[in-house]
């Protein structure tokens, strides 16, 4: 391996976290009356609405997905980024396993920092235009990241003198 750029990693490490939590927030609008009754009356809400299950379950597939979606979405950016910054491309190596891995297990954070992040949303009291300021927010921070993320220098050479 010619370099590790440790930067490289971390910023993009960050900007996933972004993308994750960006399409989880936003695969919500699938079906905002489903979670506007379930805001208001907690799990009693699926005895009392007459849901459809096969509707349940694609709501439940897609809110699923959605951070795993997220996480390629960043890597793929991550890749695109590298090759166009002549970073080798073995450092997306180390983004996609710590990345997966604290997708996997479940190891982002989010309930201890989700209600800044939420915050520009609670401008409406429409949930519809909550949750798309606030997945359009959390993608803006990403993109932001993952565009002023620091280039080439500053690289750790691993050589063998």
């Amino acid at each position: 391996m010619k370099t590790v750029n440790f930067k490289f990693i971390i910023f993009h490490l960050v900007a996933a976290w972004f993308f994750i939590h960006a399409f989880a927030t936003a695969s919500l609008l699938y079906d905002v009356s489903l979670v506007k009754g379930y805001i208001t009356e907690g799990e009693s809400y699926f005895s009392i609405a007459d849901i459809d299950d096969m509707h349940l379950s694609y709501f439940l597939m897609i809110t699923g997905l959605s951070r795993f979606f997220g996480f390629i979405v960043a890597v793929c950016i991550s890749f695109i980024i590298a090759r166009k910054k002549k970073i080798h491309w073995l450092n997306i190596i180390p983004i996609l396993i710590i990345g997966y891995f604290f997708l996997f297990y479940d190891f982002l954070g989010w309930n201890y920092v989700k209600f800044i992040f939420l915050l520009p949303g609670n401008i409406s009291s429409i949930l519809f235009v909550k949750l798309l300021i606030n997945s359009f927010v959390l993608l803006l921070l990403g993109v932001a990241i993952f565009w002023f993320v620091p280039g080439k220098e500053k690289t750790v050479s691993n050589t063998v003198n």
